[in-house]
């Protein structure tokens, strides 16, 4: 490979975004999709998952935990801060944002 080729190799890697697996707690298909949306504009390729109740929750942090929690504060029948608390009684250590 030729130098100029090796060159071009390397500044096309550094333009490739970088993973990130997100659990979106969002009892709303359309706040969920905004949410992508915007998110998909930046520097990550992101993948997700979504939970509505504390149960789906609870489930996804256990078997597939992601690098980071989106939660909207209002669920309907249960709060964004009760995800707080099931990740400390699960004792798992993932960003939560409360949006």
């Amino acid at each position: 490979m030729s130098k100029a080729a090796a060159a071009l190799t390397r500044e096309s890697s550094a333009f490739q975004k970088q993973a990130l697996r997100i659990l979106l707690v969002e009892d709303d298909a359309a706040d969920r999709e905004l949410i992508l949306r915007e998110l998909g504009k930046g520097p990550f390729q992101i993948s997700s998952e979504a939970a509505q109740t504390p149960e789906e929750f609870r489930r996804q942090v256990k078997t597939s935990p992601p690098d980071v929690i989106l939660s909207d504060y209002n669920l309907g029948t249960w709060k964004g801060t009760e995800a707080l608390e099931i990740l400390r009684e699960e004792g798992v250590d993932i960003p939560l944002i409360l949006v």
